[in-house]
This record gives structure tokens, sequence and C-alpha cells, in this order.
């Protein structure tokens, strides 16, 4: 708790800190795979520090536990982590196996928001690489395992479901950026529209009891007519300015 606490306050030194106390104690007790989540949250901590090199050594040695004890979704969690230290050194071509690994493992697993997260990744190393109809393809689906994964949502703490809703946002933002940049300009606007839709219902479904309106449904003129017949108009316009 406090780990996490101090990385939330940009506290990094002191997230260090009681990680690796966290390490030893597990260590010492033998739980393998209390010390192979102490190893990736480490990793965590020195990216955000921007020491990748450091980063890798910790998401290695989860990689490794995780293998040791058979635990698939950590292994695929370690291959992700990886693949973004890579990207932060510049090596994408290494970024790309890793995160294409650790999309199989979601998909083996049954993970619909890892693997959307996994897709979402491959696009972005995709497009850094200039690859962009391989990116799209990604993006794409990025957005569609995630409209699936929503639903789920409602089981799930705030916290969880903030971050979610943050990264399907990212998701929508490179989707429109990718269509416009492969001269799909009609295209990239109608995912911007949906992009902002989602992200009014979203708000909205904070405050009131709305049914969930899927990704494939999603039509600006749909949803607003949708929200109109569940909320009054002064509510709807108040949240849109």
């Amino acid at each position: 708790m406090k780990t996490s606490l101090y990385r939330s306050l940009g506290k990094l030194d002191q997230a260090v800190q009681c990680h690796k106390k966290s390490l030893s104690i597990l260590k010492e007790v033998g739980d393998k795979a209390g010390e192979g989540r102490s190893y990736g949250n480490l990793g965590n901590v020195y990216y955000s520090l921007g020491d990748f090199q450091q980063a890798i050594e910790y998401h290695e040695k989860h990689l490794s536990i995780a293998k040791e004890i058979g635990d698939r979704s950590a292994e695929g969690s370690a291959y992700c982590n990886l693949g973004s230290d890579y990207v932060s050194l510049g090596d994408v071509t290494q970024a790309i196996e890793y995160h294409k690994k650790d999309l199989n493992i979601s998909k083996e697993v049954g993970d619909t928001a890892s693997e959307g997260t996994s897709c979402y990744l491959l696009g972005r190393d995709f497009e850094i690489l200039g690859s962009l109809p391989e990116a799209l393809d990604y993006y794409q689906s990025s957005v569609k395992l995630f409209d699936t994964s929503r639903a789920l949502l409602q089981t799930e703490d705030s916290w969880k479901i903030l971050s979610f809703r943050d990264l399907y946002q990212h998701v929508y933002t490179a989707l429109w950026r990718t269509l416009f940049n492969l001269g799909k300009n009609d295209e990239a606007l109608c995912a911007a529209e949906k992009g902002r839709a989602q992200a009014l219902m979203d708000v909205l479904q904070k405050q009131y009891p709305l049914t969930v309106v899927s990704y494939e449904s999603l039509e600006p003129k749909e949803t607003i007519s949708f929200l109109s017949r569940e909320l009054s108009a002064q509510t709807i316009f108040w949240h849109c300015s």
C-alpha cells in the first residue's frame, strides 16, 4: 500500500526502498509469486525513474520467476513491461517481439482487457516504425477488445475503471491519428467523434445509471439521442461545457 502511494505521489526513491524491503521479506519466507511481483514493481519504478536498463534487469527477473512457477499471466505482464522498456531504449523491433508474446499469452488465458492493451502497444510500436497499416490493424483490434471488456468493469474497483477509461481514450486518439496520417480523413473524423462520445458516456456513467453502449453501435447522433432519452438536456450540456 505504501509503495503504491509513494509512486502516485512521485516519491519514487521511497517506493524503491519499500519494494526492496518487501522483496527481502518475501524471499525470506519463500513466497516465489510475491517475489516475482516485487521484481516487477521495482522494474516499473525504475522505468518511471528513466533507468531503463535497471528496469529491464528487474523485469527479466520477474519473467524468470513467472516461468519457474508456471504463472502465465505474470509471464505476459513481464513481457509487456520488457516491451515498454525496449521502446524507451529505442529498440522497437525487440519491443514488438515481447509485446507479441504478451498478446499470445493474453489470448491463451482469455484476458480480453490485457489483449486489448497488447494490441494498443503493438499499434504504438508499428506507428513508431512508420508501419501505419499494421499500426491501424492493431489499434482497431484494441478498440474492439476494450469495448468487449467494458461490461466487466462493474466488478472492478474505481482505480482500475479509471485506468481503463484513460487507456481507452489513448487508443481512440491513436486510432484517429493513424487514420488521418493514412489519408483516411473521413474515417479519422468518425473515430475522433466516437472517442468524444464515449468519453462523455463514461463521465455520465460515473454519476447516473446508464446502460453501457457498445463501440459498434456508438455513432455520435445515436449517442446524443440515447442520452437525451436517459437524461435531461440541462444535465448533458452541463457535462459538455
